[in-house]
């Protein structure tokens, strides 16, 4: 398993139990490994998550690796003023980006008022 989500698909008339092993570098960071919502036992070994997962018949299952979340909630609150002149940042980053750079007449009005401007 790569992905912190996975969808198993059984197309057979019988259950299959399936042996799932993740990296992990951080294991005791991993909250718990759902299928379809319920609790699967698990086990570290190695930098690794291993378990085992049933899937039903004719049907497909969910597994889930989730985390604790150490950073929790940002408390951090800028301000109106702040947030305005980081918008105007980026919308006039993404004009450069987007008009200036890609003209050759706006390119060489953009040098010249920034020639004036020193």
């Amino acid at each position: 398993m790569f992905a912190n989500e996975m969808v198993l698909e059984n197309r057979s008339t019988e259950s299959r139990t399936v042996s799932v092993t993740k990296r992990e570098i951080d294991v005791a960071s991993v909250k718990r490994v759902t299928l379809d919502r319920l609790d699967l036992d698990w086990e570290p070994a190695q930098g690794r998550l291993t378990f085992q997962a049933d899937v039903p018949p004719r049907q497909s299952s969910t597994i889930r690796v989730e985390y604790i979340d150490r950073l929790g909630e940002s408390d951090s609150r800028e301000s109106a003023n702040y947030k305005v002149r980081v918008s105007a940042r980026r919308y006039m980053s993404e004009i450069r980006d987007d008009y200036v750079c890609r003209s050759d007449t706006l390119n060489a009005c953009a040098g010249r008022v920034l020639r004036l401007l020193r």
